[in-house]
């Protein structure tokens, strides 16, 4: 459902940001199966994704922009 949404959204958008609650936590690195999704949600139109769970900061991707985790304060 949310890659159809994502196609939608970018007909009518510039942008489409997506935010994301899920990873392993304390991993360092993002899993396979996150990755993968990822990499559809890019091929679909998102421009930026921002996945948080795992409280540690992972890789950065500079193009499109994806932040794989965000590190909890």
């Amino acid at each position: 459902r949310i890659l159809v949404a994502v196609k939608t959204l970018k007909k009518k958008t510039d942008v489409v940001v997506i935010s994301l609650h899920m990873g392993i936590e304390m991993s360092t690195e993002p899993d396979k199966q996150l990755s993968m999704r990822v990499v559809k949600l890019v091929y679909s139109g998102t421009d930026i994704i921002a996945c948080h769970h795992p409280h540690v900061i992972q890789p950065y991707i500079k193009n499109p922009s994806i932040k794989f985790f965000l590190k909890r304060t």
